[in-house]
């Protein structure tokens, strides 16, 4: 398997996915000897099947993707989800952090449903009534709203799309969930071990700062499925 070969070699692995039951059970029994080198994002942006079925049709269900969730963080595996985009509103969202968040060792991303102004006058009415919905329950008050209750738990993060909003109403997120928003990378990365640093080359001279060893990390690989 490809994943395998990634993690043997070195590699920090994130996989993000929309998640099918039997391809994450094969990669659980694939890599479990080195399952400390790889991160599961699971999208998961709703709890209403239909809602789900009409914004993503064709992909997994959401009773399938908390499976595979609950799966991954049994057999021992860092967990995220990414709630990117929203399929819903803050209560939702909020139902959906607390019905995931014992399942998840990293963070819950939750971001806004870009892009679907047009929607609104689309010929279709399934999809003009779908976009109608969502742009009225991610307007910036209900944002706001979802920030205040969620902001400040446990592994909670933030897509740009929420911290542009907050940042427009002047509404300051708590440090720790900033410095988690600011990047969107593999957050299990393994330093790789490097001599201690003496200050001193083999002769007894004193080594200048840019002649220092720096800890190096190890490759990271994103693969999206």
């Amino acid at each position: 398997m490809p994943i395998h070969n990634l993690l043997s070699t070195g590699n920090n692995v994130l996989v993000v996915s929309k998640p099918h039951r039997e391809s994450i059970q094969a990669i659980c029994a694939d890599a479990l000897p080195f399952r400390d080198q790889l991160l599961f994002r699971f999208t998961i942006g709703g709890l209403d099947e239909a809602v789900m079925g009409h914004w993503e049709p064709g992909a997994p269900s959401f009773s399938e993707r908390f499976e595979c969730l609950k799966l991954a963080f049994e057999n021992g595996y860092a967990t995220s989800v990414s709630a990117e985009p929203m399929l819903g509103g803050k209560e939702e969202a909020v139902k959906l952090y607390h019905l995931l968040e014992p399942y998840v060792t990293k963070e819950i991303w939750f971001g806004k449903m870009n892009r679907i102004g047009g929607m609104k006058d689309d010929p279709d009415p399934a999809i003009a009534s779908h976009a109608k919905l969502i742009l009225e329950q991610q307007t910036d008050d209900e944002i706001i709203e979802l920030v205040n209750q969620l902001g400040g738990l446990p592994k909670i993060a933030w897509k740009d799309s929420i911290q542009e909003v907050c940042a427009k109403r002047g509404r300051l997120l708590d440090e720790s969930v900033a410095d988690i928003a600011s990047d969107d990378t593999l957050t299990s990365d393994k330093v790789v071990e490097e001599p201690p640093v003496t200050g001193m080359d083999e002769s007894g001279q004193e080594l200048q700062e840019q002649d220092k060893p720096v800890p190096r990390k190890k490759p990271k690989v994103k693969l999206n499925f």
